[in-house]
């Protein structure tokens, strides 16, 4: 408790000594200082029960992913060394579940693949040791210059520090951190302290017309500078939660949200560094960013049907067969569900850009049908179920009901 409630005194202490911090900087410090923050602290309340992410609903994401970057690696022409360089790791479950299917399910493929999982977390993952070729990095910035192959993150962006802002009167403001008489933080609005947020509105062409609310990650620039870099060739993909500047800044409230024990738990400004803070991702803007360093737009869709394109189908039929016990078999279906139901995890975006890559072919993840061919015997058989990892986080955050919309489905 006592360096939680440092973090806070440190706050304070800033504030004091600078007077008012933006909101960006207040965000930052609440998730990212070193020792303190939510996600950097040896004593945060992060321990990755505050939400569930697609790797923890269901394994079969992970392996989907992971015959993607095979699809990648084919059509580059199998080069001996490929790359997955993994922005925000966390715990590695993504990471570990790519490289169990693949380990089996394309053996050679696995053999020339080199993962690179990073992650500001102080802590290593526990499966980690299980793959030669997986290496963690605790890094806030990409170590590498220059690979083949793809960059992977899974609701990373929806994590960056951002500005928030309004407009009232015609005039646009931002929020300051400041503190109220009480001791406590409040939040109150004046004139912004960076001519960028303005910039990237008259850019996006957005009106400031009175009652716009928002948030703006003025640390796209920085990413997609950062991400091109570390690849010669190869693909980006990016999935978060977010949409298109024009419906994202089209709102009467802005898309912040804070969580702590699978409840959004209101006020970002109480409870420092115990919950998680979050914005959605301004795809346009991240696609604008990207094309300014080499990166190529190639599309964008929601997760539930980037995994169906994938062979979501084809995974649910092998995994309802598995012959599990009655609530196994529940289980399963649910967090399988989950990664495609647009009211759940399937309503995730997933962008994909590309660097110095001449397709030949669409990738598989784009493409609706039976684009992304048939499972090889080698790949059905290697389609994983839960572990205890999986089953121990599914259901968190959801409902259930079985018979339901999202009930279970025997294949006989």
């Amino acid at each position: 408790m006592s360096d939680l409630s440092s973090l806070s005194d440190d706050i304070r202490q800033e504030i004091s000594r600078s007077g008012r911090i933006t909101f960006a900087r207040y965000m930052e410090l609440a998730l990212y200082a070193p020792g303190k923050g939510y996600y950097a602290g040896s004593v945060s309340g992060f321990s990755g029960s505050d939400y569930v992410t697609s790797p923890l609903a269901h394994p079969v994401f992970g392996a989907l992913i992971g015959r993607q970057a095979y699809q990648i690696w084919v059509i580059m022409g199998r080069p001996d060394e490929f790359l997955i360089l993994e922005q925000g790791a966390g715990n590695g479950a993504l990471a570990c579940d790519v490289l169990d299917f693949l380990r089996y399910a394309t053996p050679d493929f696995y053999e020339s693949l080199s993962y690179l999982a990073i992650d500001c977390t102080s802590n290593p993952f526990g499966k980690q040791k299980s793959h030669q070729n997986l290496q963690y990095v605790n890094s806030y910035t990409l170590p590498i210059l220059g690979g083949v192959g793809c960059v992977i993150s899974n609701e990373l962006i929806d994590a960056y520090p951002v500005h928030r802002f309004r407009v009232q009167d015609g005039i646009l403001t931002e929020a300051y951190v400041q503190i109220g008489e009480q001791g406590e933080f409040i939040e109150i609005f004046d004139e912004p302290s960076t001519d960028l947020i303005q910039t990237r509105l008259q850019d996006l062409d957005i009106p400031l017309q009175d009652g716009l609310n928002g948030e703006m990650n003025l640390h796209i620039d920085d990413w997609a500078r950062a991400v091109a870099a570390c690849l010669d060739r190869g693909i980006v993909i990016t999935i978060d939660y977010g949409d298109w500047a024009k419906s994202l800044y089209n709102r009467p409230v802005g898309t912040l949200q804070t969580y702590y024990r699978q409840t959004q738990a209101g006020n970002p400004l109480k409870m420092v560094g115990k919950k998680d803070i979050t914005a959605h991702a301004d795809f346009t803007s991240l696609i604008n960013a990207g094309a300014q360093y080499g990166l190529e737009y190639l599309g964008l869709l929601e997760q539930g049907q980037f995994l169906r394109n994938l062979g979501w189908d084809k995974c649910f039929q092998v995994v309802s067969r598995m012959g599990f016990s009655h609530q196994e078999l529940i289980a399963n279906q649910v967090g399988l569900r989950h990664l495609v139901d647009p009211a759940y995890l399937g309503g995730l975006s997933v962008l994909i850009q590309s660097k110095n890559f001449d397709m030949g072919e669409q990738l598989w993840g784009l493409v609706r049908g039976e684009s992304s061919g048939t499972f090889t015997d080698q790949e059905v058989a290697a389609i994983p179920a839960m572990s205890e990892s999986h089953v121990r986080y599914q259901g968190h955050g959801y409902t259930f009901q079985e018979g339901g919309d999202w009930g279970y489905q025997r294949f006989l």
